[in-house]
């Protein structure tokens, strides 16, 4: 929001400029969609909630490559393991998930190996869900 005061200087009016607070108090992350957020979006599986809340994630991207003429999609790893294509997200409920964060071709190449060259969606299960889930 912007506010113009007028000053007067020497007869001549100066108008200026103040920025006030135009951002929410706690902007979005656009990369990392929080378990609130997910509750909020109204969808039912991560998949539809990240089309709702941040659908650039989701989107193809060019290969980077001359030899390749397709768009690629990012892999879906859940809990740090590579789990397959974004059709992982159509079948996971929203209340299973902590957070969801994209991790770009380069980190997730670094991070993942070259399965992971086009980018990676790494979903992060709710802790109660994480702990019931993993053998012991």
């Amino acid at each position: 929001m912007w506010h113009t005061f007028t000053r007067l200087a020497a007869g001549l009016s100066v108008p200026v400029l103040f920025a006030g607070a135009a951002e929410p108090a706690a902007a979005q992350d656009r990369v990392v969609i929080t378990a609130p957020e997910l509750a909020r979006s109204g969808a039912s599986t991560v998949y539809g909630a990240i089309r709702r809340l941040r659908p650039q994630l989701l989107r193809a991207r060019p290969s980077g490559y001359l030899l390749y003429f397709s768009e690629r999609r990012p892999v879906v790893a859940v809990s740090e393991e590579v789990m397959g294509g974004l059709e992982v997200l159509q079948a996971m409920p929203v209340v299973e998930v902590a957070n969801v964060e994209y991790i770009d071709a380069r980190g997730a190449k670094q991070r993942y190996g070259i399965e992971a060259a086009d980018g990676l969606v790494l979903v992060v299960k709710a802790p109660a869900l994480a702990d019931a889930t993993s053998p012991r």
